[in-house]
């Protein structure tokens, strides 16, 4: 980790669970559980140096992770990267959802007048 900037790394793991979807499993627990995957090295050792099912939420590992690997003081604009990325990853399926209707001549006709 100390050559990966951390919010890069986060942004990239979460685009990347973000393409699993498993029917009744929150997307916090898809990302809990696959996390540690996603470290090397120190990063691993440093989460393997938590107790087993300590950290109970994605919040509560981004916040640590941060506070380990990214100074204090850029930490809250980092926050408000991370939160604006997922804004817009939300923003992306509800554009997907949408663009699942499928045009019929009369709405097709309403548009072009």
């Amino acid at each position: 980790m100390p050559n990966k900037d951390p919010y890069t790394h986060l942004t990239t793991y979460i685009e990347i669970c973000n393409t699993i979807k498993i029917s009744g499993v929150p997307e916090d627990t898809v990302r809990l559980s696959l996390f540690l995957f996603s470290l090397f090295g120190e990063a691993k050792r440093w989460l393997h140096s938590f107790k087993r099912n300590s950290l109970k939420t994605w919040d509560e590992v981004v916040e640590k992770f941060l506070k380990k690997y990214f100074p204090e003081s850029k930490t809250a604009e980092g926050k408000a990267v991370m939160e604006l990325i997922e804004n817009i990853v939300a923003s992306d399926h509800a554009i997907l959802r949408d663009q699942t209707h499928i045009p019929t001549k009369r709405s097709l006709l309403k548009l072009s007048s």
